[in-house]
């Protein structure tokens, strides 16, 4: 329920939700990622994975452009691009240890 609501409010820009929909919906897919089939958190993962990129390097070029000028906005640019570059790879590391915990089970 606490993730339907939070769901619902991050979610407004689509429109309104069912709330007994999403609770449902979520429980299937905690059902299905209870019983090993992780190909939800997979994709959803992958998806992060290539947002913190294209973050990281919208931020690293916002970086380049205000270096030498502007070093206060160059740093700070610079520091959030490496930071969504850490989780990029803190993302790619977890869907690692999903992976290699289907094929331990196999």
């Amino acid at each position: 329920m606490q993730a339907a609501l939070t769901l619902m409010n991050y979610n407004k820009e689509f429109g309104e939700m069912s709330i007994n929909t999403l609770v449902a919906d979520l429980g299937k897919l905690c059902e299905l990622a209870n019983n090993g089939d992780l190909s939800r958190a997979e994709a959803l993962l992958t998806a992060q994975a290539h947002t913190l990129d294209a973050i990281f390097n919208n931020l690293g070029r916002r970086a380049a452009l205000n270096a030498g000028e502007y070093m206060g906005a160059c740093e700070t640019y610079l520091r959030l691009a490496l930071k969504a570059q850490s989780q990029c790879r803190a993302t790619l590391e977890a869907m690692g240890a999903i992976h290699g915990s289907q094929n331990a089970g196999r």
